[in-house]
């Protein structure tokens, strides 16, 4: 069985959208479970990803039967009752299939910031030519690895997405799973990518660490379209935001989250910068008058269904390099 829709509003057995309802460590209810057929959906989660704190508020509207909050101590913003992980699995099995690839003027789009990303990454990490070993993590089809490969001969990548595993297979060397401690890696890399990924994982600290010990010393780790919380998009649309997609991003995180990933005592960091202007999602005077619409209907307490633009600082692109 596989999930063929990018959103999941239902059941994945029966389609059924009628849901039950779970409480929380507070008490609170939260959807998780089909009425029909009792399958399993969602979990609750009971504390911040981030900082393990069990205190929160709430961040925008419901999306879909996804409730999101914000952590009261980091103010990180996760969902409450993300997909379980079973119907994750799912999900991921033809991700790059049913969403991540899906569309002609997406993928070109896409393409075009691969090499904007490259470009940073070659000006801002000071030994390029030094490196040696890649890794992606996340790779999806290998497709920012295509480009690294002219450059790098040894490109490896991690994928859970079956058909994405299958395509990054054919060009580059591949470890096919999730990563975490059951996925062996035996060796370490000069340069590891996380691109667009940290928004899906439940336990960013682990992850990033887990990445930062099969670092070589000197090594880099580049960070690149990963949406920033502190975006203004983000402060205004909430769950309108076009970077809230429950399905899948799961935790929203800002720079400091992130920076705060890297002790500084082992990391220099070397770059942050939002790409945006010079690249197909710019489109600046028509975004600003699409922000400015929002705030006056805000401002009059008028709703909207209006979905925010790709504007300016809506992604991070960071880069770290390991000191020892």
């Amino acid at each position: 069985m596989e999930i063929k829709k990018r959103h999941v509003d239902g059941c994945i057995k029966c389609n059924s959208k009628i849901l039950k309802f779970e409480k929380d460590i507070k008490g609170k209810k939260y959807p998780t479970t089909c009425k029909n057929c009792k399958t399993i959906l969602r979990k609750i989660v009971n504390y911040c990803p981030y900082c393990k704190s069990k205190s929160y508020e709430k961040w925008g509207e419901k999306v879909r039967n996804f409730y999101s909050v914000k952590c009261k101590n980091c103010e990180l913003v996760y969902l409450k009752n993300p997909l379980s992980n079973k119907t994750q699995n799912l999900y991921y099995k033809n991700y790059a299939t049913n969403v991540h690839q899906k569309g002609n003027l997406k993928n070109k789009q896409r393409s075009i910031m691969y090499k904007h990303e490259l470009n940073y990454l070659i000006e801002t990490a000071d030994n390029f030519k030094k490196i040696k070993d890649v890794l992606d993590i996340g790779c999806g089809g290998g497709f920012f690895l295509d480009l690294l490969k002219k450059y790098k001969k040894n490109t490896y990548g991690i994928e859970v997405g079956r058909d994405s595993f299958e395509i990054a297979n054919r060009k580059h060397k591949m470890f096919y799973g999730n990563f975490d401690r059951k996925l062996k890696i035996n060796r370490k890399f000069d340069l590891i990518i996380l691109r667009g990924v940290i928004e899906h994982v439940d336990d960013p600290k682990s992850y990033v660490s887990g990445a930062q010990k099969i670092l070589k010393r000197n090594g880099y780790i580049f960070i690149s379209a990963t949406p920033d919380l502190d975006s203004i998009a983000a402060k205004i649309f909430k769950e309108r935001w076009t970077q809230h997609r429950p399905e899948s991003h799961i935790i929203h995180l800002s720079e400091k989250h992130v920076d705060k990933l890297f002790p500084k005592k082992k990391f220099v960091k070397l770059g942050s910068k939002s790409l945006y202007l010079n690249t197909p999602y710019e489109n600046f005077k028509k975004d600003i008058i699409q922000m400015s619409d929002e705030i006056k209907r805000q401002s009059v307490r008028k709703k909207s269904k209006m979905i925010s633009p790709p504007f300016f600082g809506n992604m991070m692109t960071l880069i770290y390099k390991k000191r020892y």
